[in-house]
C-alpha cells in the first residue's frame, strides 16, 4: 500500500510534468499565438502555486533573495524605460518572476534532475510526433491535413494546414542558400508545433543537449539529429557540426593508434565545421532572408548604442527581430544583456581558465541557441532562472543534477 508521502510526491512529479508541458507549449507555438500565451501563462502560474500549497516549504538562500529583491529593481526600471507598456509589465512584472521562483523550488527540492527531465519527456513527444506527420505527412503525402487555420506571425497573415493539431505546415518550402544545393526541394520544413522552423530547431536541439546532459541513449540522440537536419536550417546544421567536434573530443584513446587517430579526426572536422559554417553564413547573406536579419541586427546594435545602459524598452526597435542576443540588447540595454548572459561568460571564462574544450563546445552552442528568437517565452526565461541558481545560489552544490 502506498503511503501518504509517496502518494504526495508522486502527485507533485505528476504536476512538474504538467508545467513542463505548458512551459513548452506555451513558447512560440502555435497554441500560444492562436490562443493567447496569456492563457497558458496563467496555467503555469496555477500549476506551481498548487505546488506551492501542496509542498510549501523550501529553503530560500540569502543569495537567491538578494537576487530576487536586485531583480525587481531591475524590472521596475526595465517597465519604466518601456512606458510601462502591457508587453514589458506582464514579461518583467509576471511572468519572469514566476520562472525565478519555479527555478529555484526545483532546486531547493532536489527536482532539479526530474525536472529537466520531464522538460526532456515533453520535448521527445513533441519531436517524435513532428517527425511522423512531417514525414508520412508534408513530405510521403500517406496522411492528408485535418484543418487549416489563420496565422498572423510574420509581415503578413497566411493560411496554414494542421494535422489534427497535432503538427503544422507554418512554412511550407522555404529552402535557400547552400541548403537548395543538396536537392531538397521538394522537402518541408519541419516546425512541428512552433511558428517557424528557426524555433523548431531551437527545441530540437536543446532536446538533442539534454539528452546528452541526462545520458540518456544513443537512439534519442538520433532521433534529435534527425529532426534537427528537418528542420533544414543554418543553426541546425551548424549545431550538428558542433556535436560532431563534441563527440570527437569525448573518445577516450585505448592506445597511441586510436589517440593519434582522433587528433586527425578532431583536425579534420573542425576543418570542416569552419568551412560549412563560412560556407552557411556566406550562402544565407545572399538570401532575402539573409539580409532582412543583418538589417535588423544593424538596427538592433544601432539602438544599443544609443542607449547602452538600460536600453529603449521592449519591442521598441525590436519587433519581428532575427536573433535575441541583439534584440536583448536594444531592449534592455547592458543591465539586461547582463541578466541574460553573464552566468554563460562565466561559464566561458572558468572553461578557458580549465582549457576544458568539451564544455567551451557547449557553451558556444548556447550561444548560438541562445540568438533563436525565443528571449521573453518561459522556456527562455526558466533557462536564464536556472543558470543563475547553478553560477551564484547553488555554486557550491555539485550534485545540482541529483535527483
Amino acid at each position: 500500500m502506498l503511503s501518504k508521502t509517496r502518494i504526495k510526491q508522486t502527485f507533485l512529479n505528476f504536476l512538474i510534468l504538467l508545467m513542463s508541458f505548458v512551459i513548452i507549449l506555451s513558447s512560440d507555438t502555435m497554441y500560444s499565438l492562436n490562443n493567447g500565451y496569456i492563457i497558458l501563462e496563467i496555467v503555469l502560474a496555477g500549476l506551481f502555486v498548487l505546488i506551492f500549497l501542496i509542498d510549501p516549504l523550501w529553503n530560500i538562500t540569502y543569495s537567491f533573495l538578494l537576487i530576487f529583491l536586485f531583480y525587481i529593481v531591475i524590472a521596475i526600471i526595465l517597465c519604466f524605460v518601456s512606458n510601462f507598456s502591457n508587453y514589458a509589465v506582464y514579461s518583467f512584472g509576471f511572468l519572469f518572476p514566476l520562472c525565478l521562483l519555479i527555478a529555484n523550488y526545483v532546486v531547493g527540492k532536489h527536482k532539479a534532475k526530474f525536472f529537466l527531465e520531464s522538460i526532456f519527456f515533453a520535448l521527445t513527444t513533441v519531436t517524435i510526433t513532428s517527425l511522423i506527420f512531417w514525414l508520412l505527412g508534408s513530405d510521403l503525402k500517406l496522411l492528408s491535413p485535418t484543418s487549416s487555420i489563420l496565422i498572423t506571425w510574420g509581415e503578413t497573415p497566411r493560411q496554414i494546414v494542421s494535422y489534427y493539431n497535432l503538427y503544422f505546415e507554418s512554412q511550407g518550402m522555404p529552402i535557400d542558400g547552400i541548403i537548395s544545393r543538396l536537392n531538397v526541394m521538394n522537402l518541408s520544413r519541419n516546425s512541428s508545433i512552433f511558428v517557424e522552423g528557426v524555433i523548431a530547431n531551437f527545441f530540437f536541439s536543446i532536446g538533442f543537449i539534454l539528452s546528452e546532459v541526462l545520458k540518456k541513449g544513443k537512439k534519442y540522440k538520433l532521433v534529435y539529429l534527425i529532426a534537427i537536419i528537418s528542420t533544414f536550417t543554418t543553426s541546425g546544421f551548424l549545431v550538428v557540426g558542433l556535436f560532431i567536434l563534441y563527440t570527437i573530443i569525448k573518445l577516450v584513446p585505448k592506445n597511441i593508434f586510436i589517440k593519434l587517430m582522433k587528433y586527425f579526426l578532431y583536425v579534420v572536422a573542425t576543418l570542416l565545421v569552419v568551412y560549412l559554417i563560412i560556407l552557411l553564413i556566406t550562402d544565407k547573406a545572399d538570401t532575402m532572408s539573409g539580409n532582412d536579419r543583418h538589417i535588423k541586427i544593424i538596427n538592433e546594435l544601432e539602438a544599443f548604442l544609443r542607449s547602452p545602459i538600460y536600453g529603449n524598452g521592449i519591442n521598441a526597435y525590436t519587433k519581428g527581430s532575427s536573433n535575441a542576443i541583439s534584440a536583448v540588447a536594444a531592449d534592455g540595454g547592458v543591465i539586461l544583456f547582463m541578466i541574460y548572459y553573464f552566468p554563460l561568460i562565466k561559464a566561458t571564462i572558468n572553461s578557458f581558465a580549465k582549457l576544458d574544450v568539451k564544455l567551451l563546445i557547449f557553451i558556444a552552442l548556447f550561444f548560438l541557441l541562445g540568438a533563436s528568437v525565443v528571449q521573453y517565452t518561459p522556456f527562455m526565461l526558466i533557462s536564464v532562472a536556472l543558470s543563475w541558481e547553478i553560477v551564484l545560489v547553488n555554486k557550491k552544490n555539485s550534485n545540482f543534477l541529483e535527483a
